[in-house]
């Protein structure tokens, strides 16, 4: 007599985990280890939240909206989408412990200039359900840029605007980084300024 003996499939974590792509898996662990980068978060001793990553991923944890989209842009499948979703869900967890900690630093806003910060507003997005909290710039001097022979490129003035979006799907506030930039015409001239948006960051509210 013949007996079909039948074996459960392999329960090792290694086993599932192959069938995991590439892309996938390098995606999880940058975000598994953003997630220890907020553990470690310190306000009294930390100016910055997190590095700076190639992505957003602080963003996509307490963002379902903009994880959502996050997705379509790079096709990820519903398999893959399952994959990422336990990693940001525990990111989010440990951002919402500390974020709120994490506030803007008095000196991004030590300067006032009106005509700078009209330029600095102008570079956001029109929106009715944004309210500008507060604006300013972190130094009363120009830096300048030079280029790799010592010419000057152009000089700059790191500008912020702290802002709180009610359209967000998020509690948290928004940190723009906004440069205010003359471009060098020679002769020891520059031109008019204008404002160069550089990056933003989710923050605690005050």
């Amino acid at each position: 007599m013949l007996f079909a003996f039948i074996f459960p499939l392999p329960t090792n974590p290694v086993f599932a985990q192959a069938k995991i792509d590439a892309r996938t898996e390098i995606i999880r662990d940058e975000v598994n280890k953003k997630k220890k980068e907020v553990e470690a978060f310190d306000p009294a001793t930390s100016s910055k939240f997190v590095e700076r990553g190639f992505k957003d991923w602080v963003l996509f944890s307490v963002s379902k909206r903009a994880r959502r989209e996050y997705y379509e842009q790079n096709k990820f499948t519903p398999t893959q989408q399952d994959v990422l979703d336990p990693a940001f869900d525990s990111l989010r967890e440990a951002v919402s412990g500390k974020l709120a900690l994490y506030k803007p630093s008095p000196r991004y806003f030590a300067f006032r200039s009106p005509a700078d910060e009209t330029l600095m507003t102008g570079q956001l997005r029109p929106s009715s359900t944004r309210k500008i909290l507060k604006t300013g710039l972190a130094q009363a001097n120009w830096e300048i840029y030079k280029d790799s022979i010592g010419l000057p490129s152009y000089r700059f003035k790191r500008g912020y605007i702290l802002a709180k979006d009610s359209a967000d799907d998020h509690p948290f506030c928004k940190l723009y980084y906004i440069s205010v930039v003359q471009d060098y015409a020679g002769g020891g001239r520059y031109a008019a300024s204008n404002a160069k948006y550089e990056e933003t960051n989710l923050i605690g509210c005050p």
